[in-house]
């Protein structure tokens, strides 16, 4: 995996989540002229800048008008859902987003260490959120990989943080996958393709480039285990992902865990 690394402190908004408030959460300056900072990527590259404060796929990438970004998250106490708010920074490294606008997702949730594997979940459908047919698959083919600038902000303990490439082999049939995961020595469901985003230093942002080359499955059981000409062929779904993993560490009361992500620029190259 590329990584280009650029550091921008980050606190959470205090006015973004209504009557969501988080005690101890450090503020920051807004970042000045954020909209000017750099040209906009490529229309034929761009998933979504979330320039115009829309949460929408760039339909020129798709050719479809239906793709958009979602909050997946399950299990949780408070969830702010998808925020669309300027990016904050503190007087340190520059940050080379291209548009006044960044995608936060926030919250807190337990985790009883009883099987649920409650998280936090960016889901980007880049053509449309729907059953399996091969029009609601990204054909990414003619692409390397996906970058996107990434912020795991100042509160967020999670034990696990993934970028992930959900295909049709690995979906299970009820989120649009093509009924073989978990069959005949298949990959399991949601064992997803991708790559750990934990141990960048958290209230900072990173320029990240995820090959296709580099991405594996999880939990590396079942075959193929990489990244496939046909995979890239059979996107469903991006996804950014903040979780405990079935970790609970204060018994019956289960652990207490907080969400803070930040995304921006997401494209193909």
């Amino acid at each position: 995996m590329k990584k280009q690394w650029w550091g921008l402190n980050l606190g959470i908004l205090a006015a973004l989540a209504g009557s969501l408030v988080f005690e101890g959460c450090q503020q920051s300056l807004p970042l000045a002229n954020p909209g000017a900072i750099l040209a906009p990527p490529l229309p034929n590259t761009d998933v979504s800048n979330f320039g115009n404060a829309s949460l929408k796929v760039n339909p020129t990438l798709t050719g479809s008008n239906q793709g958009i970004f979602l909050d997946g998250s399950y299990a949780y106490q408070n969830d702010s859902g998808l925020v669309l708010a300027p990016p904050y920074a503190n007087s340190g490294c520059p940050y080379g987003g291209t548009s006044a606008y960044a995608l936060h997702l926030f919250g807190t949730y337990l985790d009883y260490g009883n099987g649920g594997y409650p998280a936090f979940e960016i889901e980007c459908f880049p053509r449309a959120n729907a059953s399996f047919n091969s029009g609601n698959m990204f054909d990414a083919s003619a692409f390397t990989g996906v970058s996107f600038w990434w912020n795991q902000g100042l509160d967020d303990t999670a034990n696990q943080i993934f970028f992930c490439l959900i295909t049709a082999r690995i979906a299970p049939a009820s989120i649009g996958g093509d009924g073989t995961c978990g069959t005949g020595g298949h990959v399991p469901c949601y064992d997803y393709l991708g790559n750990n985003l934990l141990g960048y230093p958290k209230g900072c942002w990173f320029q990240i480039s995820e090959d296709f080359a580099s991405m594996s499955t999880q939990y590396s059981s079942g075959s193929p285990g990489t990244v496939t000409a046909t995979d890239k062929q059979q996107i469903l779904q991006l996804m950014w992902t903040s979780r405990s993993n079935n970790v609970n560490t204060n018994g019956p009361a289960g652990t207490l865990y907080t969400c803070d992500i930040w995304l921006d620029d997401v494209a193909f190259y």
